[in-house]
């Protein structure tokens, strides 16, 4: 998989000298993750993020920043830092994150949240294991303050427990394991006993585990790639990418909008031309697509989520 460089190195390190980092076999730590679908990049109105940190049962409203950034690109991506445990390597810590448009994110709170997004998570750690937990500050939440123990979700108030996605990063030990292969932590090869998962749309969530494809039930998701790094045999010297490629049921309401999906297969740029015109890449890493050309967004679906967890770019084959 492909780590991003972090866009809040610098801000990390003030964040890592305020929470008391032990010494353990492993470490045990949360690496936060944070996007918004606002356009932010050359936006005089954006004036930054601010991530709060402390005890889930402590009062983040009137807590001061952990840090700050006003980083931001074209693609939504605003930066990522590693968040260690104070105390108890299973304690619940509290995450609030805003992002500021008009108004210094810093003074949200004092304004009710007029003009800025905010995002709010409880989280637990999990001994000795590293979780990434991504937080996109999305535009229909936007004046959607709600309360300390609340958080927006598609413009509306949910619990800040509901809501939080963590997924367990790959054991270095099988670094084979390429492919995300649900939310129960599990990464499977490219080839051979591949992801077998299990979608519980309702819930919103996936199950896998690592099978031979023949043996995955029909009403299972066959996972060969989750994104561009699977696919890099594919790509060729003339600038043509090997693509992690959706195979997906549209929605009638919209080619680019999965109703179902079935699986997931590595194919040269060439070879998109013979899926209709549109296509979906997906991009566990969330990095753009294409080069760059592409932006990687949260999944969704119609009626419910075919694939809760994942996330994909729309690519036009038409305009390549």
């Amino acid at each position: 998989m492909i780590n991003r460089r972090s866009l809040l190195a610098k801000s990390f390190a003030c964040l890592a000298a305020w929470l008391a980092f032990g010494a353990c076999a492993a470490p045990t730590e949360i690496r936060l993750k944070v996007y918004t679908d606002v356009p932010c990049a050359n936006n005089p109105e954006w004036k930054g993020v601010a991530v709060y940190v402390g005890p889930a049962n402590s009062n983040l409203e009137n807590k001061a920043p952990a840090l700050t950034s006003t980083s931001c690109d074209r693609n939504g991506q605003i930066g990522s830092l590693v968040i260690v445990p104070s105390g108890e390597k299973d304690e619940e810590v509290g995450l609030r994150v805003v992002a500021g448009i008009g108004q210094n994110p810093e003074d949200c709170a004092t304004h009710q949240y007029k003009g800025c997004i905010v995002a709010r998570r409880s989280v637990r750690f999990n001994p000795h294991s590293t979780l990434d937990l991504d937080i996109t500050l999305a535009g229909d939440c936007r004046g959607v303050g709600c309360d300390a123990q609340h958080t927006c979700v598609d413009g509306t108030c949910t619990e800040t427990t509901a809501v939080v996605e963590l997924v367990s990063l790959p054991d270095a030990s099988t670094p084979s394991a390429t492919v995300r292969c649900g939310d129960n932590g599990i990464y499977c090869p490219t080839t051979g006993n591949v992801c077998c998962l299990t979608v519980d749309a309702n819930a919103g969530t996936t199950r896998g585990e690592c099978r031979d494809p023949a043996q995955c039930p029909s009403t299972s998701v066959v996972l060969y790639c989750d994104d561009e790094s699977d696919c890099t045999s594919l790509s060729d010297d003339q600038g043509g990418i090997g693509m992690c490629i959706l195979s997906y049921v549209s929605s009638p309401e919209a080619l680019y909008t999965p109703a179902s999906v079935t699986g997931s297969q590595c194919t040269a740029h060439a070879g998109t031309h013979g899926i209709a015109h549109y296509g979906l890449e997906l991009c566990q890493t969330r990095m753009p697509c294409l080069g760059g050309t592409r932006t990687c967004g949260s999944s969704n679906g119609s009626p419910l989520n075919p694939l809760p967890g994942y996330f994909w770019c729309l690519f036009d084959v038409e305009n390549q």
